[in-house]
């Protein structure tokens, strides 16, 4: 795949297996981004304040106390330059609508039955510089 848009990725999930079967799909797709990872909305911040990145893989729900939504807000708060694309096992109309309302670029169902066919499909979208929206 030939990337032109994304170097550097955070993948934001509060679930260990989950971010790590996440990075293991997006590195077969894409082996050269360089990908760090972030269990719960502090690490995020803490992460993005230190490091700059072109794309977040955000998930909806980070644990009991914080949302992928308010991380949202506060990259747009801090007006970090990055793409951000929402992941969540909730997709229905309403929550995606929200997300992209909300300036995510982009929403991935994790509650797909096709699994990581439909992610590769959508990491594909995402790396060529357009919007993939849960079908």
């Amino acid at each position: 795949m030939d990337n032109l848009f994304f170097r550097r990725v955070l993948l934001v999930e509060d679930e260990g297996l989950t971010r790590s079967a996440m990075k293991s799909l997006i590195l077969s797709s894409e082996p050269t981004l360089d990908i760090d990872e972030a269990g719960s909305y502090e690490e995020a911040v803490e992460r993005l304040q230190r490091d700059a990145y072109d794309l977040i893989f955000l998930d909806y729900q980070l644990g009991r106390e914080h949302t992928g939504l308010e991380l949202l807000h506060w990259v747009q708060q801090q007006e970090l330059s990055l793409h951000v694309v929402m992941l969540s096992a909730r997709d229905d109309r309403e929550t995606v609508l929200d997300c992209i309302k909300n300036g995510a670029g982009g929403f991935i169902s994790k509650a797909s039955e096709e699994g990581g066919a439909v992610f590769r499909e959508a990491l594909e979208t995402i790396l060529n510089g357009r919007v993939y929206l849960a079908q």
